[in-house]
């Protein structure tokens, strides 16, 4: 497996990189159509189109307050029609959308594993002072970011985690807890180190300065999108990076990618296939039909063996360990 030399934890930057710049499939690029660097790539390793499964997980885009409790509710709808879904992701939104708690209560009253990833910072700002406490009730799980050493909020919201109970079993599956994961960005166009020595060395870091404990590390690459490509661009570090994601590219990792099993629905309701498609405005295709929602669908198996929409954005997920929204999709050694 093929990847770069990596920044320290202490260096790596708080919040995710995402969003415009790389081009999708078929879009126009200096007049031409912009190759699939992707497509391609799979083509050569001989690996069969990229096609959904049944979904295991739904993640639910809640940045803001726009998601109305007509779309939740029908979500919730659509949640128990659809068995195949386990999980239920929140991406943001704790804060300030004023129907969260009734997204969580009713997802979990479905039996549904339900994700928060948020920002620590929010946990202590109001309306939401009491949001640990009814998270901990819940045993909702949190993804929050990797606190650098001088990220002082961040280390005191963890703190204020584990003294609820979260982190405690620190990754041992066998122990019953309350599950605290961290999620780390490598600094700068490059790729990070084993997921698994890096979670060994901020484990440590953070035990050792702060006193805090995590249940698992989740390693991802910065994505050539958005915010992270404007940092590269004016140096003109784009064309490099890129070139370091095709060279890096992992079949393994390809046929593990997040997008197979998991679907995004917005505030409107539109799904999509993940975070970043949903960035770039590149719909979900479904058997020619329009563009799926929440209230077109009946259950979110009728997806399955649907292609997933692909750019060029999509060498981050499937260089070198691979990244997907729970870390590394395969260990350092190339295997699941």
């Amino acid at each position: 497996m093929s990847t770069a030399a990596s920044a320290s934890p202490a260096q790596q930057p708080e919040q995710p990189r995402r969003g415009r710049t790389a081009q999708p499939a078929g879009a126009p690029a200096a007049g031409a159509a912009a190759a699939n660097r992707l497509e391609s790539l799979r083509s050569a390793h001989v690996l069969p189109t990229l096609a959904r499964r049944v979904p295991t997980t739904l993640q639910l885009d809640l940045h803001g307050s726009r998601m109305q409790r007509p779309t939740i509710e029908r979500i919730l709808v659509l949640l128990a029609a659809s068995k195949s879904v386990r999980t239920v992701e929140i991406l943001g939104g704790a804060e300030l959308n004023p129907h969260f708690q009734r997204l969580v209560n009713g997802s979990l009253a479905l039996e549904r594993r339900v994700v928060l990833r948020c920002t620590p910072e929010l946990l202590e700002q109001p309306p939401r002072r009491d949001l640990a406490e009814f998270l901990a009730v819940r045993e909702v799980t949190v993804v929050a970011p990797c606190p650098a050493p001088a990220d002082l909020a961040v280390v005191r919201v963890i703190r204020r985690l584990n003294a609820l109970g979260y982190g405690q079993a620190q990754g041992d599956t066998s122990k019953e807890g309350l599950r605290l994961h961290l999620r780390y960005h490598p600094q700068g166009p490059q790729l990070a180190e084993s997921q698994g020595l890096l979670e060994t060395e901020v484990r440590g870091r953070l035990r050792e300065k702060h006193a805090l404990v995590f249940d698992r590390l989740h390693v991802l690459a910065n994505m050539p999108i958005d915010a992270f490509a404007h940092e590269l661009e004016p140096s003109g570090g784009m064309p490099a990076y890129r070139e370091l994601l095709e060279r890096a590219f992992n079949p393994a990792a390809a046929e593990r990618v997040m997008c197979r099993d998991l679907l995004i629905a917005d505030c409107e309701g539109r799904l999509w296939d993940c975070e970043f498609d949903r960035s770039l405005g590149l719909a979900l295709r479904s058997s020619g039909r329009a563009t799926p929602t929440v209230f077109s669908v009946g259950d979110l198996a009728e997806l399955d063996g649907s292609p997933v929409a692909t750019g060029d954005h999509c060498l981050g997920c499937t260089a070198g360990q691979g990244s997907g929204c729970d870390g590394a999709l395969v260990a350092a050694c190339g295997s699941a």
